[in-house]
């Protein structure tokens, strides 16, 4: 099977909204947006196809922002897409979207149309504006119209907590083709305030909710992103760890993939390679610069597990290591012990 690589491209940081987890405005809501160029674009866009070709790697293609939209020449760049037939998935705002769009999008190659959902009404519109709440939901259909599936992603902070479950039962009323979540990375002088048992608590709502609802042969595809999952999943007897394993000479199987560009290469506008775009040092190389071979082999902290301080000795460490995005933006430490863990570490080993 061929190893498949996630290419999500940032084409311009300009939106309409101040969202207040936002990891571009959200520790500077003024400050001034930046945007790729169309040149840029496809450079980048050519130098992923190359390198797919002399490694025999099937890309899925991400395009984003800020709110792509928005980008001067957005519509050359999907006529891009187009000419290259490069399927893609776009993540973006509803505002100035229309059936039309949509249509439009298809005919370029886009799959689906992912939206941000961040709490019911009064949390989501706090969040990010009035009005917000009820423009996303209104362009659900829109998408299924146009041939294309919707995506809700969810940004979960202790604001928002209780509100996940009835997004699940609204997700799965209209038929939302996909839905996961995770928790807010924080930026500036936020903070992500959830206890970390209340974490385990939603975490066991979603999941029985999740299980029920594909029972039902829910039309949703409900995912389990969230880092955390894992560690639920193992005390539920839901994760079988392996017969033989060494735990002393471990290395990393499943988990957050953003240590390396292995799976996911973000791309800015400027063609700085991150490998988590929610923190702002995650510096992988640049793509106009360095060989994507050099990118992909870059030496990241996220990759040694024994530096990470609440999971160097956890059983569980080649399969979890939470969010260090979580813990950077708590304890501005990315090998701190991710704040909404609910194991104690001097039972870790146990």
């Amino acid at each position: 099977m061929r190893r498949i690589l996630v290419v999500q491209i940032y084409i311009t940081d300009n939106c309409d909204q101040r969202c207040k987890h936002c990891y571009i405005f959200g520790a500077d809501p003024n400050r001034k947006p930046n945007t790729m160029t169309l040149e840029q674009f496809k450079e980048a866009v050519n130098l992923c196809i190359e390198y797919s070709e002399r490694e025999n790697v099937k890309i899925a293609w991400g395009i984003t922002g800020g709110d792509p939209i928005l980008h001067p020449k957005f519509w050359e760049i999907m006529s891009f897409m187009r000419e290259k037939r490069l399927n893609f998935v776009m993540i973006g705002n509803p505002f100035h979207m229309t059936e039309n769009i949509f249509m439009r999008l298809k005919e370029c190659g886009c799959l689906q149309f992912q939206m941000s959902l961040d709490g019911l009404r009064e949390n989501h519109d706090r969040n990010r504006k009035a009005g917000s709440f009820d423009a996303t939901l209104s362009k659900i259909k829109l998408i299924h119209n146009a041939g294309l599936d919707s995506g809700i992603r969810t940004t979960v902070s202790h604001e928002n907590i209780w509100d996940i479950p009835g997004l699940i039962d609204l997700c799965a009323e209209y038929r939302v083709s996909d839905f996961d979540f995770s928790r807010y990375a924080p930026n500036g002088e936020g903070k992500n305030n959830i206890a970390p048992l209340d974490f385990r608590k939603l975490l066991d709502i979603c999941y029985k909710k999740f299980q029920a609802y594909r029972e039902k042969g829910s039309w949703t595809r409900f995912y389990e992103g969230e880092h955390l999952f894992m560690l639920y999943k193992y005390e539920e007897g839901l994760l079988k760890l392996p017969e033989n394993f060494d735990f002393r000479n471990r290395k990393i199987i499943t988990g957050c993939s953003c240590g390396t560009a292995l799976k996911k290469m973000r791309i800015l506008w400027d063609g700085t390679v991150m490998a988590c775009r929610r923190t702002e040092d995650s510096y992988l190389g640049n793509i106009f610069h360095d060989s994507i071979e050099k990118i992909q082999s870059a030496k990241s902290c996220y990759r040694d597990i024994n530096l990470y301080e609440g999971c160097r000795d956890c059983i569980l460490a080649s399969w979890c290591r939470g969010c260090p995005a979580v813990a950077y933006g708590q304890y501005g430490n990315f090998f701190a012990r991710d704040p909404q863990c609910w194991k104690i570490i001097n039972m870790c080993s146990k």
